[in-house]
């Protein structure tokens, strides 16, 4: 079995000579791909998922889902984009950990959301929404949690300290 690197890694320093897995990013593009030719399902999905399964969360989120579903797009599409080059998407990501503290997110969240959005996925990928495909999904959707709760975690020591 060959050895590879995700590429949505967290670690600062990938060990040395250790190649970014190519086919998982070829998976991910092409049925991120085939999810951006549906419209708007995985919006729509996704959110209708995450509120019927957690409507405590409905109140964090505008009355108008429109540019929230937006904003939601946008920022898969640069992270599916850019998984050739991760550090471009790290400060975004790191950016919307610190933002979601204010937004009211808490640890439990995260596993919330990866739930619904793979569910959300795999019901619009069709054909493409394999469980293998999924379980890709939910493995970059976890690393994209972890850089966000690390980044909070940063970003409330920093407050802290700040009105210490």
């Amino acid at each position: 079995m060959k050895i590879t690197v995700h590429p949505l890694t967290t670690a600062d320093s990938p060990p040395k000579g250790i190649p970014t897995d190519q086919a998982l990013i070829g998976r991910l593009q092409a049925s991120f791909r085939q999810m951006m030719d549906r419209g708007p399902e995985l919006p729509d999905g996704f959110y209708a998922r995450l509120f019927a399964e957690h409507p405590e969360v409905r109140r964090l989120f505008p009355a108008d889902m429109a540019a929230q579903k937006g904003k939601l797009l946008n920022t898969l599409n640069l992270i599916v984009e850019n998984l050739h080059a991760p550090a471009v998407t790290r400060p975004r990501i790191e950016q919307l950990g610190v933002a979601h503290i204010a937004y009211g997110a808490r640890p439990e969240s995260y596993a919330w959301v990866r739930s619904a959005l793979v569910s959300a996925m795999g019901e619009t990928s069709g054909a493409a929404g394999t469980s293998a495909l999924q379980g890709d999904w939910a493995i970059a959707i976890d690393l994209v949690a972890a850089a966000m709760m690390s980044a909070a975690g940063q970003g409330r020591n920093s407050a802290a300290a700040r009105s210490a």
